[in-house]
């Protein structure tokens, strides 16, 4: 029982400490804020500028002080809207400015909006800084400069730095110059002493050549001259008898090439009637090819063109033709289809081989069809680009590549170029109608 009342009392006297101690921290954490308030309100309670002296004050200074915004010592110039703080001569921020209807400077950092209140004395300049949620405020000091001053010499600075540039940059392209015309100068010294030896070496390969021709010259008449020594003695050896017969073998050999001469000639042209003949033959079966492709392409495009299993008749006429400027035309319950009065249908036709043809047909719709023509214009609903093989005279078959503008996008209420195109690949056959 002793011990819980020792217990109690302890735990009674720490308690009363503690509540003393916070009493205590609490009377000197108000009795500084009520001392900073004071001191707040006292320098407060000096004349501010007024709202036009502000104004005025703006336009002919600058303000140079210590924000606490991380960037040390910075400039404010303000004009009209817009404050711009400068570190140096550099803009690090803009912002907007305005008074409140109450007269009181506002500045807005961001989201961040602050209330400024600027007091001169020849003691000391200060503005009084304050947020939304703080009641009194910042004092800083700052200094001024003349706003034109202050641009100018920025602008002197920012011409300085550009003329230095401009300079270090024409000093650059100076030894560039420099560079390149002593690189020029040794390349066109190098191909100069380059050229030089290749003449040389050209010259001693003239005199070279020069020297084996004659030589090859030389020898060539001296072979001559000692094989006509040689015949000349064998020819003063002979007997008449001899010379009869070489004579008479001479002629005889004479007679036999001349012979051959003319077999050869008459052979020659023989082989150049031949094949004149057969280039004749060749010309005349391509003539009749290209007509027989040519009358095979006509007829096709002149031609009505049914489906499979689908008679031409079919309804009144089921078919497709071809019409110039048109491209394939269908035409179903015996009335042509070119658009109903909705799309206009234009289409070439082009052949590319014997057998091959391709056709490219657009259809753009018109005020017709309000739902295409008020979300797309005159843009191409549809490009259509074909391909047909001319399989025999009673059939085609086709590979069909379709543009197609996106009706699903359409329907959606989408507009302009929000309304895109849709593709797909098609293969079929017509068949001729008998």
């Amino acid at each position: 029982m002793v011990s819980e009342r020792l217990v109690l009392f302890i735990m009674k006297k720490i308690f009363n400490f503690i509540i003393i101690f916070v009493l205590f921290s609490t009377n000197i954490y108000a009795a500084d804020e009520i001392e900073k308030g004071k001191t707040l309100l006292k320098s407060l309670s000096k004349k501010s500028l007024t709202k036009k002296e502000t104004t005025s004050f703006l336009k002919k200074y600058a303000i140079i002080l210590e924000d606490e915004r991380s960037d040390g010592e910075v400039t404010y110039v303000f004009d009209d809207e817009n404050y711009s703080r400068y570190k140096d001569i550099e803009v690090i921020s803009t912002d907007a400015w305005r008074f409140s209807k109450l007269g009181v400077m506002r500045l807005f950092n961001k989201d961040i909006k602050m209330s400024w209140k600027i007091k001169i004395s020849d003691k000391e300049n200060l503005i009084n800084i304050k947020t939304k949620f703080d009641p009194f405020g910042k004092l800083y000091k700052f200094t001024v400069m003349d706003k034109k001053d202050f641009l100018d010499q920025i602008e002197q600075i920012k011409l300085a730095e550009k003329k230095k540039k401009e300079i270090a940059k024409k000093a650059k392209i100076e030894k560039k110059k420099k560079q390149e015309k002593e690189r020029l100068a040794a390349e066109n010294k190098l191909e100069e002493e380059k050229q030089k030896l290749e003449e040389e070496k050209k010259k001693l390969t003239e005199e070279k050549l020069a020297l084996q021709e004659e030589l090859e010259k030389q020898k060539i008449e001296f072979d001559k001259q000692k094989k006509k020594t040689e015949e000349e003695l064998l020819e003063a050896k002979k007997t008449p008898e001899q010379k009869q017969k070489e004579e008479l073998e001479k002629k005889k050999a004479e007679k036999l090439a001349e012979k051959k001469r003319l077999k050869e000639e008459n052979d020659r042209k023989k082989a150049e009637k031949l094949a004149e003949k057969k280039r004749l033959k060749e010309e005349n079966d391509r003539k009749k090819a290209e007509q027989a492709t040519k009358e095979l392409y006509n007829s096709v495009l002149n031609s009505k063109w049914g489906m499979k299993n689908i008679p031409c008749n079919y309804n009144g006429g089921a078919y497709t033709e071809f019409i110039l400027g048109k491209g394939e035309i269908f035409t179903a319950g015996g009335k042509k289809q070119e658009g109903g009065g909705i799309s206009n249908m234009s289409g070439t036709l082009k052949q590319i081989s014997p057998n091959q043809f391709t056709m490219k047909q657009i259809l753009t719709p018109t005020p017709g069809n309000r739902l295409v023509y008020s979300a797309i214009g005159n843009r191409p609903s549809a490009v259509v680009f074909k391909t047909y093989t001319i399989i025999n005279r009673d059939l085609i078959k086709f590979k069909s590549e379709i543009k197609m503008i996106d009706v699903d996008a359409i329907l959606k209420g989408y507009k302009g170029n929000q309304v895109g195109y849709t593709y797909r690949t098609e293969y079929g056959e017509r068949v001729r109608c008998k």
